[in-house]
């Protein structure tokens, strides 16, 4: 519909199309991979994680979960708030 009878009904200067698209490539796939990010590096208890993915005694588990927890949630967040920032300024 937005490429046909929708082309000429625009929302703040997008069309559904394009609305949908902002929607979920610029504000949902960061916000799930935050979530994620958050409820596995500090919800989910690291024994649970561990057990998942066969990390017993495992030096890269430790990185992974280092990386997970401290480095990816403010990682996403520069992504999400930089694709907010190309889209408005």
């Amino acid at each position: 519909m937005s490429f046909n009878d929708w082309a000429e009904f625009k929302l703040a200067g997008m069309t559904f199309f394009d609305a949908a698209d902002f929607l979920t490539s610029r504000i949902m796939l960061p916000l799930t991979g935050l979530f994620i990010a958050i409820f596995v590096g500090w919800v989910l208890t690291p024994a649970i994680s561990r057990q998942a993915l066969n990390g017993e005694g495992s030096r890269i588990w430790s990185l992974w979960f280092g990386v997970l927890r401290y480095v990816c949630p403010p990682a996403i967040a520069v992504v999400l708030l930089m694709g907010l920032y190309d889209s408005f300024v």
